[in-house]
């Protein structure tokens, strides 16, 4: 019985050993993981700023092309009005020039039958 109760002990003792064998692998590996877990969140808040910084100058970037828009839709705007007024100046030019063809035709008749 005593034999028993010893070869009871020693099985118990043998599981509780291997037991804290892998408890201390497992602690091991926790605490490798967990420096791993901070160096990688220290690798994304790096990233993070990084992002940010880049999404403000984008956003600094895009108002300013915004307003350079707003800028040129308005120059575009004045040059169509200055376009239109031109041609509008041009009719008005060729209608003259219609109309004074005539006039000058019989001009340049006269002063050819002085000559």
């Amino acid at each position: 019985m005593l034999t028993d109760k010893q070869n009871t002990v020693a099985i118990n003792i043998e599981r509780v050993e291997k037991g804290l064998d892998i408890m201390n692998k497992v602690q091991e590996k926790v605490s490798t993981l967990r420096g791993d877990l901070q160096e990688t969140i220290a690798t994304v808040e790096t990233k993070k700023q990084a992002t940010d910084e880049l999404i403000e100058k984008v956003t600094v970037a895009y108002a300013g092309a915004e307003e350079e828009k707003k800028a040129a839709n308005i120059e575009e705007d004045n040059c169509a009005k200055l376009a239109a007024e031109a041609q509008q100046i041009q009719a008005m030019a060729d209608q003259e020039l219609v109309e004074a063809l005539p006039a000058m035709n019989e001009a340049q008749k006269a002063v050819d039958c002085l000559d």
